[in-house]
C-alpha cells in the first residue's frame, strides 16, 4: 500500500488535518522536480550558459528548492508541535484524573461494604456527574474523535450542571488520605451515583479501556508523522538526485530534536500507558499484567477494526479499482449515471437514474428475443433451437453488458441444463447427466493455467520485479522522444506477456509519471506517449497463452493445444513488428520524427535483489520453461494446466502470496472464461455448432484457408472494435473452430489462433479493451484528460488495420511454418475396449485347404513385406498363445493396408484396435512418404498389447509416426472431435462396439471428406451371414450352426453393424469377401 494511503488508513479521523501533509509535500516535489528539469534543458539549449554555469547551475537550482521545501518542511513539523502540546496536556490530565478516581474507588472498597456504601450513597449523592465530564467537554467538539461505541461511551458523563469549578486534587503517588473528609465527600458526589460498585467498576474499566486507546494512537500519530517526514526526505533527496542528503540533516538535526520526537517525550507516552495498564489489571484481572495487557490490546484492535472499516473499504476499493473487467459499471437502482428521478415506494423514496431504466427495458427486451427464439423453430432439434436461443441471449447480453459479464456467464450453464441443450450422440441428457458434464467442461486445464498466470502476475507485481525490469530498460532509452516512445512501448508488450494486459497499462503508465509531469503545458508528447503504451498493451495480449483471455479462449478452442514454444515462435517475431509500424505511426501522426524535446529519465532501481525476489523469478523460470516443454513431459504431467499448479503452490505454500493476494485475482475473468467454455460445449454438443459451420462453409465454398483467415479477422476486427475483446473470442472462436475442421484442407488451429490474434489487435476506440479504456482515463494535475476519442480514431483504428495486415501475412506465414498448424497430438491416456478381434486370412468362398495355396501363391507374386513387420509377426506367433495369436493380421492383408495409404496419399490414420502393433506398423509404412504431418494413431484398451506394440515400433524407428494411446476408445472419438481429421479410419476391435465407433465417427466428423472407413472381421468366419437362421439347438454338422458365445458375443453384433451401415444414407458401403471379411465405407 502506498504511504499516502498508508497515513490515511492508519490515522486518527478526527486528528487528520494534524497529521503531515504528505500528499501535498508530494505535488511540492514533483513542482520543484519541473523546475529543475526545465532548467536543464535551458542550459543544455544554450551553448554560453552550458559553458559558464557548468558547475554553479545545478548547485543553485537545487539551493533554490531547498529555500522552497524546507519551509514547507518547518511548517508541517510546527503545525504537529502545536497539536501534540496540546494534546498531550488533555490526556495526561485525564490520565491523572483516572489514577484519583480508581484510589478513591479502591479506599472505599476496602473500608465500606457493600451494604454501607450503598446507603451513603443514596443519601449523599444527589447532582450526579462531575469532574472528568465536564474536563472532556471543556475541550472543542472538533478536537475529540466522535463516537457511537455506546456509553458516551465510556465517560462517566451526565447532564448535571453542579459543581463550576473541576476539582483538581493532584498527589505524587496518586492515593488518598480515608481521613481527607472533604476530599472523600467530593468523590462521592462524583462516583456514586449509581447503587452498587459493581457498577462503578465497569465504568472505570470503560474509562480505562477508552483512555488506553487514546494514548496508544497518541504514540501511533508520533510514529506516523515519523515515517512521513523520512518518507518524504528520501522521495525529495531522489527526485532532486542531490549528493548533500537533506534526510539525514533535516531528520536528525531538526524532527528528532522537536519535542514530540524526542526520546524523552515518548518515554513519557508509554509511562502514562504502563499506569493504564496497571489501573486495568488492579479493576479487572487481579493485578495480572499479562492479561490486562493482552485483553486491552484486544479493545484497541477491535475498536480500530470497527471505526476504521469504512476508510478500509474506501482504499481497497482505489487499489482494485485498476483491475474491474468489463467496459462499465454494474447498473443498479444506487449507482445513479447522467440525470435521474425519484420514485415514491412504500418503503420510501428510490432516487432511480436514467440508466438503469434504459439497462431494464435492454434487458426486458433481450428476454423477450430469447422466449421467441425457444418458440420458434428454425432448426430441427429441439437442442439446436434451444442452443441458438442460449446463444443469441449470451451474446446480447455480453456484447450490451446490461448485466456484469461474468454474471452472463454464470447464467451459461443454468440455462444450459435448464434447457437441455447437451446430447450424447443421439440421446439428449438429462437434467443430471447434463449438470454434470457441464461442470466437468468448464473447471477444465485452461482454467488452471489461467489461475497460474494470476499467480506468477500477482508475484512479480507485488515484489516489484516487473516495475524494476520496467525501469532498468526505460532508465537505458535516454531522452529522445522517439527512443523513449519506442522503449516503453516494447516494456508494454513484453510486461503484457506475463503480468497480463491488464496490469501492464496500469504499471507502466505510473512509471511515465515523472516523464508526464515534466512536459511542457500541451506537449504533444504526452498524448503520444500514453497512447502507444496502451496500443502496445494490446498488442501484447497476443504475445503468451496467458497475456490475455482471448488467448485462453483459443486455446480451449484447439485441439491440440499449442506449445508455449510454438507460440512464441509465432507471436513474439509478429509482435514486435506490429510494434514498430505503430511507432511509426505514432511518431507520423504526433510529429516526433523531428522533436527537439528533451525527456526526463526515467531512474532505475539501484536495490539489490532480495532472496524473496530471487526465489520469485526462479519459480516463474522454471515454470515457463515447463511450459514451453510441456509436450515431452506429456506422459507425466499430462497437460500444461498441471504445471500450472507449480507456482501456485511454490507462491502460496512459502508465505509469498497471501490468501489476500488470492481474492484479489482477477476471478470475474475465470468466471468468464468458464462460462466461455460451457458454451462453446453446449453449442457443440447439440449439433448447432455443425449446422452454422455447415452453412458458413456453403456460403464460402471451398476456399483456401487464407481466404477464409482474411474474412474472419475483418470480421473478428469490427465486432473486437466495438465489444470487448474477451466477449468476441468468447462469441467467434468456436465457430471459427469448426469452420477451419470442415475445410476440404483443414486448418482449424490456423485460423483460431489468427481470430485471437485479431480479438488483440482489435484496438480503434476507448472501449475497444482495458489498456485503451485505462488510457483514456489518465488526467494531469489540473484534472485534464490526456487523450480523447478523436486520438484512437486517429491512431487506434489505422494500427488495428496495419496489425490485421500483420496477421494475415506474417502471422499466416509463420503458422505455415510451424508444420501447417498441426501440432504434436496431446496424449490423454484413453481407448479401446477389448481385445478380442479375429482375423483369420481366409477368403470365405474358399473354405478348403486349395485357398492356402491360392494365399502363398498371391504372396508370391506380391512385394515382401520389410523384414521389421515380419519380425512383428513372428514374436507374436512365439510370445503368444493361439487363442490371441489370431488377432494378428497375415502378410498379404497387412502389405493391403500399405498399399491404400500409399494410393490414397493418407496422411493421418486412426486404427482402433493395436495388439502388437502390426496393423499400425503397415499404416506408418504407408504413409512415411506422403509429406509432413503424417502420424498413425492407435487404440489399444489392454496395457500389456500396449506395451509390446510399444517396444515393437520403438525398434521399428516408427516411434515419431505412430501413437499409441491406452484406455477406451469412445473417449478418444469424443476427444478428437474439434479438430483432427482422419484420411484413413481402421475398426479392428471389439464387435459389439462397431456400431458405436461407426457413428461417433460421423458425428464427430473425423472422416475427412474423401477418407475411407475399413471393418474388419465383418464375416467372421461365414457365421455372421447365419444369423438371420440361427438355431441355438442346430448341431455343429448344420449349415445353420453357430457356438452360443460366437453368436452372442460376436456374430450378432456384426450382423446388426452390417445393416446399420446398409441404410445409412449418409456413407457408401462395399463389402468385400476378403480377410475374414472387410467393409470399405466413404461418405457420400
Amino acid at each position: 500500500m502506498k504511504f499516502s494511503h498508508s497515513i490515511q488508513f492508519n490515522s486518527v479521523p478526527d486528528w487528520a488535518v494534524h497529521y503531515i501533509a504528505y500528499s501535498n509535500l508530494k505535488k511540492l516535489i514533483y513542482q520543484i522536480e519541473r523546475e529543475i528539469f526545465s532548467n536543464s534543458n535551458a542550459l543544455l539549449n544554450d551553448t554560453e550558459a552550458a559553458n559558464s554555469e557548468t558547475e554553479e547551475s545545478p548547485l543553485l537550482a537545487k539551493t533554490r528548492a531547498n529555500n522552497i521545501f524546507i519551509p514547507a518542511l518547518d511548517k508541517e513539523l510546527s503545525k504537529i508541535n502545536t497539536f501534540y502540546l496540546n494534546k498531550e496536556k488533555e490526556l495526561f490530565e485525564e490520565v491523572n484524573t483516572l489514577i484519583s478516581d480508581v484510589a478513591v474507588f479502591e479506599n472505599l472498597e476496602d473500608n465500606i461494604s457493600i451494604r454501607s456504601n450503598t446507603l451513603a450513597l443514596s443519601r449523599s449523592f444527589q447532582s450526579g456527574d462531575g469532574s472528568y465530564s465536564r474536563r472532556r467537554n471543556s475541550n472543542p467538539p472538533q478536537s475529540r474523535r466522535n463516537r457511537s461505541t455506546s456509553d458516551a461511551a465510556v465517560s462517566f458523563a451526565s447532564s448535571d450542571d453542579d459543581d463550576d469549578e473541576p476539582i483538581h486534587s493532584h498527589q505524587t503517588d496518586g492515593a488518598r488520605h480515608s481521613t481527607d473528609t472533604d476530599v472523600v465527600e467530593n468523590r462521592f458526589s462524583y462516583l456514586w451515583t449509581p447503587s452498587s460498585l459493581e457498577e462503578q467498576r465497569i465504568r472505570l474499566k470503560k474509562r480505562t479501556i477508552e483512555l488506553f486507546v487514546w494514548l496508544s494512537e497518541f504514540k501511533s500519530f508520533v510514529s506516523l508523522n515519523y515515517t512521513g517526514f523520512s518518507k518524504i526526505l528520501k522521495k525529495y533527496d531522489k527526485i532532486t538526485n542531490s549528493n548533500l542528503k537533506l534526510k539525514s540533516q533535516y531528520l536528525n538535526n531538526v524532527v528528532s530534536e522537536s519535542y514530540p520526537f524526542r526520546q524523552s517525550t515518548r518515554q513519557k507516552i508509554e509511562e502514562k500507558i504502563s499506569k493504564v495498564q496497571e489501573i486495568y489489571a488492579n479493576l479487572c484481572t487481579n493485578a495480572n499484567m499479562d492479561i490486562a495487557i493482552r485483553e486491552l490490546k484486544t479493545h484497541l484492535r477491535e475498536f480500530i477494526v470497527w471505526e476504521r472499516n469504512t476508510i478500509w473499504r474506501d482504499i481497497i476499493g482505489l487499489e482494485r479499482k485498476s483491475h474491474a473487467v468489463g467496459i462499465k459499471d454494474p447498473v443498479t437502482v444506487d449507482h445513479s449515471v447522467g440525470k435521474s428521478s425519484n420514485i415514491t415506494t412504500p418503503f420510501g423514496e428510490v432516487n432511480v437514474s436514467n440508466t438503469f431504466w434504459k439497462n431494464l427495458f435492454l434487458i426486458i427486451l433481450f428476454i423477450g428475443v430469447f422466449y421467441f427464439l425457444l418458440n420458434v423453430r428454425l432448426f430441427k432439434g429441439v437442442e439446436e433451437n434451444n442452443c441458438f436461443a442460449l446463444l443469441a441471449f449470451a451474446s446480447l447480453l455480453w456484447a450490451t453488458e446490461v448485466i456484469p459479464l461474468f454474471v452472463t456467464s454464470l447464467l451459461v450453464p443454468l440455462l444450459v441444463v435448464c434447457l437441455r441443450v447437451l446430447r450424447d450422440g443421439d440421446e439428449r441428457l438429462s437434467a443430471h447427466d447434463a449438470t454434470k458434464t457441464i461442470f466437468q467442461a468448464m473447471f477444465s486445464p485452461v482454467i488452471m493455467l489461467l489461475l497460474g498466470g494470476f499467480a506468477i502476475a500477482g508475484a512479480l507485481s507485488k515484489y516489484h520485479i516487473a516495475k524494476m525490469m520496467a525501469t532498468y530498460v526505460l532508465s537505458k532509452a535516454g531522452t529522445k522522444p522517439s527512443f523513449v516512445l519506442l522503449a516503453n512501448m516494447f516494456v508494454a508488450t513484453f510486461a503484457s506477456m506475463w503480468i497480463s494486459n491488464v496490469a501492464a497499462p496500469v504499471l507502466c503508465l505510473s512509471i511515465i509519471q515523472p516523464i508526464l509531469r515534466n512536459l511542457p503545458p500541451n506537449s504533444p508528447f504526452g498524448r503520444c506517449l500514453i497512447l502507444g503504451i496502451a496500443l502496445a498493451s494490446n498488442v501484447g495480449g497476443m504475445a503468451s497463452p496467458i497475456s490475455s483471455p482471448q488467448n485462453i479462449i483459443a486455446i480451449e478452442n484447439m485441439d491440440p493445444y499449442p506449445t508455449w514454444g510454438q507460440w512464441f515462435f509465432i507471436a513474439i517475431p509478429l509482435c514486435i513488428i506490429v510494434d514498430i509500424l505503430l511507432w511509426i505511426l505514432l511518431l507520423w501522426n504526433y510529429e516526433q520524427r523531428k522533436s527537439s524535446l528533451m525527456i526526463h529519465p526515467i531512474r532505475s532501481s539501484k536495490d539489490p535483489l532480495t532472496g524473496t525476489q530471487i526465489f520469485v523469478i526462479t519459480v516463474t523460470l522454471v515454470t515457463i520453461f515447463l511450459w514451453c516443454i510441456e509436450k515431452k513431459l506429456e506422459y507425466f504431467i499430462g497437460d500444461m494446466g498441471i504445471i500450472a499448479i507449480v507456482p501456485l503452490v511454490l507462491f502460496f505454500g512459502t508465505g509469498i502470496l497471501t490468501k489476500e493476494d488470492f481474492n484479489n485475482f482477477l476471478w470475474t475473468v475465470i468466471i468468464l472464461a468458464m462460462g466461455g467454455i460451457a458454451l462453446g460445449r453446449a453449442v457443440h454438443s447439440s449439433g448447432l455448432l455443425h449446422t452454422i459451420a455447415k452453412n458458413i462453409q456453403n456460403e464460402i465454398g471451398d476456399l483456401h484457408p487464407w481466404h477464409v483467415l482474411v474474412i474472419f479477422s475483418l470480421l473478428v476486427l469490427v465486432v473486437a472494435t466495438f465489444i470487448s475483446h474477451t466477449v468476441g473470442a468468447l462469441i467467434i472462436l468456436p465457430i471459427v473452430a469448426k469452420v477451419g475442421e470442415r475445410l476440404s484442407d483443414p486448418h482449424p488451429n490456423l485460423l483460431v489462433m489468427g481470430s485471437a490474434f485479431m480479438c488483440s489487435a482489435a484496438m480503434g476506440l476507448p472501449v475497444s479493451g482495458f489498456p485503451n479504456m485505462n488510457a483514456i482515463m489518465m488526467e494531469d494535475e489540473m484534472g485534464v484528460r490526456y487523450l480523447s476519442t478523436t486520438d484512437f480514431i486517429k491512431s487506434g483504428i489505422p494500427g488495428s488495420v496495419l496489425a490485421m495486415l500483420c496477421v494475415i501475412t506474417v502471422g499466416y506465414g509463420l503458422m505455415v511454418v510451424v508444420a501447417q498448424f498441426k501440432f504434436s497430438q496431446q496424449q490423454h491416456a484413453p481407448f479401446h475396449n477389448t481385445p478380442q478381434r479375429y482375423s483369420s486370412d481366409q477368403f470365405l468362398s474358399l473354405r478348403s485347404d486349395s485357398y492356402r495355396g491360392a494365399s502363398s501363391y498371391c504372396g508370391a507374386f506380391s512385394t515382401v513385406q520389410p523384414t521389421h513387420l515380419q519380425k512383428v509377426q513372428d514374436r507374436t506367433f512365439k510370445e503368444f498363445d493361439e487363442s490371441e495369436t489370431i488377432m494378428i493380421g497375415s502378410a498379404l492383408q497387412g502389405s493391403l493396408l500399405t498399399f491404400l495409404c500409399k494410393a490414397m496419399n493418407a496422411k493421418k490414420v486412426l486404427e482402433i484396435g493395436c495388439f502388437t502393433g502390426y496393423s499400425a506398423l503397415c499404416f506408418a509404412e504407408g504413409i512415411k512418404e506422403n509429406g509432413p504431418n503424417t502420424k498413425v494413431i492407435t487404440c489399444e484398451r489392454d496395457q500389456k498389447y500396449a506395451n509390446v506394440a510399444l517396444q515393437n515400433v520403438k525398434e521399428a524407428g516408427m516411434d515419431e509416426l505412430i501413437e499409441i494411446k491406452v484406455g477406451n476408445a469412445l473417449d478418444t472419438l469424443r476427444e478428437f472431435d474439434k479438430s483432427t481429421v482422419f484420411d484413413l479410419i481402421y475398426i479392428d476391435a471389439d464387435k459389439p462396439g462397431y456400431v458405436n465407433y461407426y457413428e461417433t465417427i460421423l458425428e464427430r466428423n473425423l472422416l475427412a471428406e474423401k477418407g475411407l472407413i475399413l471393418a474388419d472381421n465383418v464375416l467372421f468366419s461365414g457365421y455372421v451371414q447365419r444369423v438371420p437362421n440361427y438355431d441355438p439347438n442346430a448341431p455343429e454338422s448344420s449349415e445353420n450352426y453357430i457356438p452360443k458365445e460366437v453368436y452372442k458375443r460376436i456374430a450378432k453384433p456384426l450382423y446388426q453393424f452390417n445393416e446399420h451401415v446398409s441404410k445409412d444414407p449418409r456413407t457408401t458401403q462395399l463389402l468385400l469377401p476378403v480377410f475374414d471379411g472387410l467393409t470399405l465405407i466413404r461418405k457420400n
